[in-house]
């Protein structure tokens, strides 16, 4: 879902894509922006409050952390902590809930 900026157009051709067209509406049933507009407030909000700056060679390293917060945000800290080592020390590391919910 996004909205309606030309710059979005092309996606249909890669994934399914809704549009919303906020000069008409903010919602259509489960068609919205919310979550992502949620999601990159966080990763701003990070950016300002904690790096000050991310330069553009590590900005996927910076988006690979706040993904990680964010998709494991409802879960327990011993949980996250054992995800993140078992990243760190090889590929049995757990899975992590899906951000949709």
């Amino acid at each position: 879902m996004t909205d309606g900026h030309h710059a979005y157009r092309l996606i249909r051709h890669e994934m399914p894509h809704s549009i919303i067209n906020h000069e008409i509406e903010y919602v259509r049933g489960d068609i919205h922006t919310q979550g992502i507009e949620n999601y990159w407030s966080i990763v701003k909000r990070s950016i300002y409050g904690i790096h000050h700056h991310v330069a553009e060679n590590f900005l996927p390293s910076y988006l690979s952390e706040r993904d990680f917060v964010f998709n494991s945000r409802k879960i327990a800290d011993a949980e996250r902590f054992a995800a993140l080592m078992g990243q760190i020390r090889g590929p049995a590391a757990l899975v992590l809930p899906d951000s949709a919910g």
